[in-house]
């Protein structure tokens, strides 16, 4: 998968300009994150009107491992989180945010009263909401 990941950033352009630029400008961006010529972020959408999400990859080191993460931003640009994940977010329905996966290991992150879940199951892995 990691192969096919750093396969698709070599030869296409999965990103906009101004997708990269909305997440490295964000107020209180994560140190975590890096943005060089190995990466990738795609606006995935925006839920319920109020958080705005974002699909982000990096590879990096000589084995070129991929760092692979769903950012949410507010409506005005500020970081409010993070998940580490396994693959990219496919798409936004109602409240919650779709991943490929079969149900049974979880395919979704869905906000619970309107906020974002501090824990999350996906892809049978637990992942926690971070900067």
């Amino acid at each position: 998968m990691k192969l096919l990941l750093l396969a698709l950033m070599l030869c296409s352009s999965l990103s906009s300009a101004s997708d990269l630029e909305d997440v490295k400008n964000a107020q209180g961006i994560s140190e975590y994150l890096r943005f060089d010529e190995q990466v990738e972020v795609k606006k995935l959408g925006v839920l319920k009107n109020k958080y705005i999400a974002y699909n982000y990859t990096s590879i990096w080191g000589q084995a070129k491992r991929a760092s692979i993460r769903l950012i949410i931003l507010n409506k005005h640009y500020q970081m409010l989180g993070m998940y580490d994940i396994t693959e990219w977010a496919t798409s936004i329905e109602e409240s919650c945010v779709v991943f490929p996966f079969d149900t049974e290991i979880g395919n979704k992150i869905c906000l619970i009263d309107n906020n974002l879940p501090r824990t999350i199951w996906l892809d049978g892995l637990n992942s926690e909401l971070f900067k």
